[in-house]
């Protein structure tokens, strides 16, 4: 091949000095291994290549099966469309030709010398004519070659039963992987289909739920995340054995929920997986798909929620993602960092929508579900507020509105091409539910499943808590629009609205003697929690905390003087207590703590930690820290009463509702819920206990359902 050689053929152009396909001049986007094969093929003077020679050049050492070949064959016809398709010959037994391109360079065209001839009137009418023939004859061809003009089409993609979530499609845009129930109470596992091809083909079958398959850019392998803390590897054509190139490690635990997701480098040899470091704040890692050690690449600030749902562009340039600057996920913005290419930083991040979202469009509202890269624009694509949106980084612009009539879009994926967009859309109701409590005659022939929904809406209803007399209910809602603290009576009656005020307000706790809630809120651009009381009855609320920390998740000491919460004021989530209403205030705990209570006596405060699984003490006046309960997971969600205290404890597929008795003893599990028995603690501590122990409330999904749906011709698709 000489230098500056470009393969014409039809409408399309392969340039190997740039590595780029275009198509009537537009560049068509091309993964690097499909590109080095199609050059070697376009280069054969339309000479037969064997399977092994091309093999050899296009993968080198590195020991592939033919099957590999073949698949990124189908990806060259399929990118090709009709016109092109036809040019690759396969010879059977033995290798492929290429029959259609001849090196050329840019072609020069004929001008006539000046004066050298002139048409005249009759002369210049019949060559207009002749004009207006070419371009009828180019525009017959095109619609025989392209059929109808494109615009988008939104068609329905899977209508299964239970839960469709977190698809990824294939670089060619001819398969999507996606996780599903397959039916209900099972388990999630990875299917692939065959868009328009019969039925989804399960790609594994492990006891462990595995979500968020994404394909690698070379369409080859996909990668998926496993319960438990495991990035796992499989092949895309289901041979093979999977290989595990991540799991728990002293430095490293894969943050493997819905939510995380992975992205892989343009150089199909490593991923971006967001993960834990042991005493710090969800970081993203580059993993390396050959062994070797996860290296972060973010830092985010200590005693913060972290990073999640790291997403690289095409090229290898940049990454996006979420950060939370707090604990509260809900408050997460998105972050633009610069890549070398090799994946480590090359500057620190910046929130992309800070000056590019004049709008407010996300700005003190929910963050976006998913990110992706458009594929042809330099352009990042974000779901949330029931649509579509874009913000161009070069150069940095607004909020771009794509609409989706009639779709609610959430997690999503592009093929390279642009043509094809899949994702999930559904809903999840979430409801108070009760059960019988650890003081309940019921309590010892609680079942699975004997919950029972309690206050119910269409809308988010979470963050129970009974009063103290156990009369009435507190809880969070966004019945009116954004999420408020609500009051009902304890037989589910006149539920109102207490709160009208900026922010996200939850966690609501009452006063001793039931005359005032406190609460927390979050607010303003950079996520800041705050404390305040309001009277139970309503009217003004007031202030607890002012500081420029984070506060969070309130409590009330027994004599109603103290108001216990979460901060970072010292640097690390501690236990903090002010004085009401005078706001006087003194640190309470050195080890973490979250969530508290005081014990009915007054005269320990028993608490939980972010950092840690389990249940604490310390004495009111001061002293040591004494462990109540190890090992319970997720215990934001527990609660007390006059005996003792009960919480969900979660398991990989299954929550159990314990409790123990004051001041410490041995647990007692109540209930268990399989499958999670639609169990959810969401927007803060969903679990409530009534004062005499009888009844336990918390947050579970009422109706819950998601499906995947394909827009065809995405490319097509222009911002409104």
């Amino acid at each position: 091949m000489e230098i500056g050689t470009i393969y014409r053929f039809g409408t399309f152009a392969i340039d190997p000095a740039t590595r780029t396909l275009t198509k009537d001049g537009v560049v068509v986007p091309v993964a690097p291994r499909t590109f080095d094969l199609l050059v070697a093929l376009a280069g054969s003077d339309g000479r037969l290549l064997t399977k092994n020679e091309l093999l050899r050049t296009v993968w080198g050492d590195v020991n592939v099966e033919e099957a590999s070949l073949a698949f990124q064959i189908s990806t060259i016809r399929k990118l090709l469309g009709e016109e092109g398709s036809g040019c690759i010959e396969t010879v059977p037994k033995h290798g492929y030709r290429f029959v259609a391109a001849a090196p050329k360079s840019s072609p020069v065209p004929f001008l006539p010398a000046e004066g050298s001839f002139r048409i005249g009137t009759p002369g210049l009418l019949f060559a207009a004519f002749g004009v207006l023939m070419a371009i009828g004859l180019i525009l017959t061809a095109m619609v025989k070659w392209n059929g109808a003009p494109t615009v988008p089409r939104t068609l329905p993609l899977t209508a299964y039963p239970g839960t469709e979530i977190t698809p990824g499609i294939s670089p060619d845009g001819s398969q999507v992987a996606f996780a599903w129930q397959g039916e209900p109470a099972k388990d999630l596992d990875i299917y692939l289909l065959s868009i328009g091809q019969g039925s989804p083909v399960p790609l594994t079958r492990d006891p462990h739920p595995e979500t968020n398959p994404t394909w690698s850019p070379d369409g080859e392998w996909i990668a998926f995340c496993r319960g438990g803390g495991e990035v796992v590897l499989l092949s895309a054509r289901g041979s093979g054995a999977e290989r595990v190139i991540t799991r728990p490690s002293r430095t490293m635990k894969p943050a493997c929920t819905a939510d995380s997701g992975l992205s892989w480098l343009p150089t199909s040899d490593a991923v971006m997986v967001a993960g834990h470091s042991p005493g710090r704040s969800r970081a993203i890692f580059k993993v390396p798909l050959q062994g070797g050690e996860a290296v972060a690449v973010t830092a985010p600030l200590a005693g913060t929620y972290g990073d999640m749902m790291p997403r690289v562009s095409p090229d290898g340039r940049h990454l996006v993602f979420l950060r939370a600057p707090n604990l509260i996920p809900i408050s997460a913005t998105v972050q633009l960092l610069p890549l070398h290419r090799d994946g480590t930083p090359a500057g620190p991040p910046e929130p992309l929508l800070a000056t590019a979202d004049p709008a407010n469009t996300f700005a003190g509202k929910s963050p976006p579900s998913d990110l992706e890269w458009h594929p042809r624009r330099n352009e990042v694509l974000m779901t949330g507020r029931g649509s579509l949106w874009g913000v161009s980084i070069a150069p940095l612009a607004g909020t771009r509105l794509y609409p989706i009539a009639g779709q609610t879009p959430g997690p999503f994926a592009i093929s390279h091409d642009g043509e094809r967009m899949v994702f999930a859309t559904g809903s999840a109701d979430l409801d108070l539910w009760r059960l019988p409590g650890p003081a309940s005659a019921a309590m010892n022939r609680a079942t699975a499943g004997a919950g029972k929904p309690f206050l119910v809406s269409t809308r988010l209803d979470t963050n129970p808590q009974y009063s103290p007399d156990g009369k009435r209910v507190a809880f969070t809602s966004d019945r009116s629009g954004k999420l408020e603290i609500w009051v009902a009576d304890a037989d589910k009656s006149n539920a109102n609205q207490l709160t009208q005020q900026a922010g996200w307000l939850g966690s609501p706790r009452w006063s001793p003697d039931g005359r005032f809630i406190a609460y927390d809120v979050v607010e303003g651009a950079a996520g800041k929690g705050d404390i305040f009381v309001i009277p139970a009855t309503g009217g003004p609320a007031r202030r607890i905390t002012a500081e420029s920390t984070h506060e969070h998740v309130p409590g009330w000491s027994r004599d109603g003087r103290w108001i216990y919460y979460e901060s970072d004021a010292s640097g690390s989530m501690q236990l903090w207590k002010s004085e009401f209403p005078s706001g006087r205030s003194l640190q309470v705990t050195t080890e973490g703590g979250a969530a508290p209570y005081e014990s009915p006596d007054g005269r320990w405060v028993y608490y939980s930690k972010r950092s840690a699984h389990g249940i604490w003490r310390r004495p009111v006046e001061g002293g040591p820290e004494e462990t109540v309960v190890t090992g319970a997971a997720r215990s934001m969600a527990w609660g007390t009463y006059d005996r003792g205290g009960c919480f969900l404890d979660f398991d990989e597929r299954n929550a159990t509702l314990k409790c123990f008795p004051f001041p410490s003893g041995p647990l007692s599990s109540i209930v268990k819920f399989p499958n999670e028995g639609h169990v959810r603690a969401v927007g803060g501590p969903g679990f409530g206990v009534s004062p005499d122990g009888r009844w336990v409330l918390y947050t579970g999904v009422g109706r819950e359902y998601s499906d995947l749906a394909l827009i065809t011709n995405f490319a097509s698709l222009r911002p409104q």
